[in-house]
């Protein structure tokens, strides 16, 4: 039998989408987007290390509802104490791309 060789987590910016917000006047380090750090296999981890990296200290979700971030959350721990902090604010806009309540909402 063979073995696996273990998962090394890269941080990828593009493979989880996380990238800075660069705009106006706005001040470097304060804005990032990602895809959802609770959703997705390998690519949580590597989130989770850009986002303590970038020292990410409140998160607004645009996908999920308090409901559903508090059990989520719990695989994923620095988002996890984000919530129990209450620092994760919860705007659900049901996205599904494409389609037209999307390109709507845009």
């Amino acid at each position: 039998m063979e073995k696996k060789q273990p998962i090394i987590y890269i941080p990828d910016e593009e493979f989880t989408n996380f990238k800075e917000i660069k705009t106006g006047n706005m001040a470097a380090g304060v804005l990032y987007r990602s895809s959802s750090p609770l959703k997705g296999g390998d690519e949580k981890k590597a989130k989770e290390t850009l986002a303590i990296n970038a020292g990410i200290k409140c998160v607004i979700n645009l996908d999920d509802s308090v409901s559903v971030i508090e059990k989520l959350s719990e695989a994923v721990p620095w988002y996890h104490e984000l919530v129990m902090q209450k620092k994760v604010i919860c705007l659900p806009m049901g996205f599904i791309i494409p389609g037209v309540a999307f390109n709507e909402k845009n």
